[in-house]
Order: C-alpha cells, then sequence, then structure tokens
C-alpha cells in the first residue's frame, strides 16, 4: 500500500538510520514506552510529540536535561476520539443535527 514508506524493527533502529534527517517524532506507542522514545528522539535533536502527560516529565533520568540540552520541545498532546462527549458530538455532526462541518 506504501511502497516507499520504510519499516524499521524498533525505534533504535529508525533513530539511527535517519539520524540528521528527522525535524519531528510522533510517539503514538503504549504510554509506558514514551519516555524512552521521546528521550532517544531529543537526543537526536528532534521534536517531539508525546501522547501521554507524563511524557514531558522527567519519565527517566536524564530526560529532562536531554530535552535542554536539544533545545527542542516536547508536546505532549491527547486523543480523545473515544471520549464519551466526542462521541456524543461526532454523532450529532454525523446526524446533521447543526448542519454541514467545515473545517
Amino acid at each position: 500500500m506504501f511502497p516507499s514508506a520504510r519499516i524499521y524493527p524498533n525505534h533504535a533502529s529508525l533513530l539511527a538510520a535517519e539520524a540528521g534527517a528527522l525535524d519531528f517524532v510522533d510517539i503514538a506507542t503504549p504510554p509506558v514506552h514514551h519516555a524512552e522514545i521521546a528521550h532517544a528522539a531529543l537526543n537526536q535533536d528532534s521534536m517531539c510529540c508525546a501522547r501521554s502527560p507524563g511524557d514531558q516529565r522527567t519519565g527517566r533520568p536524564g530526560h529532562a536535561s536531554a530535552r535542554a540540552r536539544s533545545r527542542r520541545v516536547l508536546f505532549p498532546c491527547h486523543n480523545y476520539k473515544h471520549a464519551p462527549v466526542v462521541k456524543v458530538v461526532r454523532s450529532i455532526l454525523d446526524e446533521g443535527i447543526i448542519g454541514p462541518c467545515t473545517w
């Protein structure tokens, strides 16, 4: 489906192969792995987008200092796709109750 996609067995392999070519790393793994991957990406001077609020803290030794040294951004974001309020809004939009939605 994506013939030019590069597939790596883990984040370390990806970061090593793409060193110097990554501006941004979107971490979408289970939360338990976020801090480790963010730390590794920050050490390679990449900006990071992590999916859980704990990732911006010092998840592991050296995390905050890696962020400061790299002068990069660690941006925590959240996926609320399955939150009840989002499901209600989605159903209202899908049913056309309030008219068309434009972005």
